[in-house]
């Protein structure tokens, strides 16, 4: 299983440079396609983590908060949660630039 998946990664990688090389009017970047392939191997998977485990957390978070809403009378705090645990990692996951870094730079 290890093997098929640093197998995969290497295909990948010669990939990404050789479509970088390709390009017309480019030069080939390693930092850039070392940047991208670090982003499609491991932070796009952990973005995906991210939204599951943010799916999860919203329920019991939001329960928390509709107990609190009697005493709190504060309606952006779900607002609040549904940033913080779904459209913060679908962005992050799914439509953040290719080989951008955390920041967003």
């Amino acid at each position: 299983m290890r093997a098929g998946i640093k197998r995969a990664a290497i295909i990948l990688f010669v990939a990404m440079t050789l479509v970088a090389a390709a390009r017309p009017g480019t030069s080939a970047d390693l930092d850039s396609v070392a940047a991208k392939t670090v982003d499609v191997v491991f932070l796009r998977p952990l973005g995906a983590f991210r939204l599951v485990a943010g799916g999860l957390l919203l329920v019991p978070s939001s329960l928390l908060h509709a107990i609190m809403y009697p005493i709190n009378r504060d309606k952006t705090v779900f607002r609040e949660d549904l940033d913080r645990y779904l459209i913060e990692p679908y962005e992050f996951g799914f439509t953040r630039p290719l080989g951008t870094d955390l920041a967003g730079n």
